[in-house]
């Protein structure tokens, strides 16, 4: 029983407002996630629009890398 409310508890603060980020994508727009950081997720859309994902994985290393020689 401990887990069920444990669980509920985590459902609620991933729900609340305040925690939620919401980004609309067009073409050509990418958005990067650190798994290790955040909780992701997708939400509905409209009938007639589709949907496309690529996964890919980076270390963070790599990542960090990249970042300094972009500035």
């Amino acid at each position: 029983m401990a887990y069920y409310r444990a669980y509920n508890l985590f459902h609620d603060k991933l729900n609340e407002p305040a925690n939620l980020a919401r980004f609309t994508l067009r073409a050509g727009m990418l958005l990067l996630f650190d798994n290790y950081r955040v909780c992701h997720g997708r939400e509905k859309i409209f009938p007639s629009t589709t949907r496309s994902m690529l996964g890919a994985y980076f270390s963070d290393e790599v990542l960090q890398s990249r970042y300094k020689l972009m500035l």
